[in-house]
């Protein structure tokens, strides 16, 4: 049975990446690689905040995403996904924003923290941001909510 849920959720993602009309699947796969690096350093570097696992797991895509033969748009699409869900969640986190999610990782970021991981983050999710067909709309007015570039 366990194999099977994993099958359908696999489909489902297969779905929502080849149906997304950001293309994030044809995002830069250099850039997007680099911009994990990036991000598991800074989560390395505060590594109290993130299970280890994060930083291992953004290491293992930034690989995966330039592997010249392997790499599929499906592969980039859920690397970016995966980033951009970390910076959502630090982003909605500084902004108070959701404070009754039971998360248990949100019991050890405080405003002021996600606060000052977004701005660590800031420069590999600009990257990020600029290595995608569409960009991320939606992270400037971040970064200029929390004080950022």
């Amino acid at each position: 049975m366990m194999g099977i849920d994993k099958l359908e959720r696999w489909l489902e993602f297969s779905k929502l990446a080849q149906a997304s009309e950001a293309r994030e699947g044809d995002a830069d796969r250099n850039v997007v690689g680099s911009a994990l690096e990036e991000m598991a350093a800074v989560m390395t570097q505060h590594h109290r905040y993130f299970d280890p696992e994060l930083p291992a797991t953004f290491l293992f895509l930034a690989e995966a995403v330039r592997d010249p033969v392997g790499a599929t748009k499906t592969t980039v699409y859920g690397a970016v996904k995966s980033a951009e869900n970390l910076v959502s969640f630090l982003g909605r986190r500084s902004m108070d924003v959701g404070k009754k999610v039971a998360d248990a990782i949100e019991i050890h970021i405080s405003k002021a923290v996600a606060t000052s991981l977004i701005a660590g983050l800031s420069g590999a999710a600009l990257a990020l941001s600029a290595a995608l067909p569409q960009g991320w709309v939606w992270l400037r007015p971040l970064l200029v909510a929390v004080g950022g570039p």
